[in-house]
């Protein structure tokens, strides 16, 4: 079963080589994110996309506009690309911090088969504030990427 839910950080992708090159696609960031000892795919489709996926996933009809989703399963982040580049960061980061969670039992985002909005609501905020530091503080993110 594959996790859901609602980010422009630059990416890396890994070469034969393995040197990292960063990219930039015509719809978003292409490549991978490297977290333990996954690699994550983003890929940028339309919104549609990811709401048919989700309403899939839950064996529904109904479909629900949604920003982005992460598919644990296939190590796949999905984000919408008809979104404007503020929100397509806001979503990635959202996800990475799903990922975060996700990869090491904190919270839940799933109940029985709703989502948990407490969860969703600590996601939310986590991301807009990581985003927001990262945003104003670019100094120290050079330094901590170093």
């Amino acid at each position: 079963m594959c996790i859901f839910y609602c980010m422009e950080v630059l990416l890396e992708e890994r070469k034969t080589s393995r040197r990292k090159v960063k990219t930039w696609g015509e719809n978003g960031f292409t490549g991978k994110i490297q977290y333990g000892c996954y690699d994550y795919d983003v890929r940028f489709v339309p919104m549609t996309t990811i709401s048919k996926m989700l309403a899939a996933d839950k064996g529904s009809t109904s479909i629900e506009p949604t920003c982005g989703c992460i598919c644990c399963d296939e190590q796949t982040i999905y984000i919408a690309s008809d979104m404007t580049k503020q929100l397509q960061k806001l979503s990635l980061m959202h996800e990475l911090v799903h990922m975060i969670f996700l990869n090491n039992n904190v919270g839940s985002t799933m109940g029985s088969e709703e989502i948990n909005v407490a969860s969703e609501d600590l996601v939310d905020n986590t991301a807009s504030r990581l985003l927001q530091v990262i945003k104003r503080n670019p100094e120290a993110v050079r330094w901590l990427s170093k």
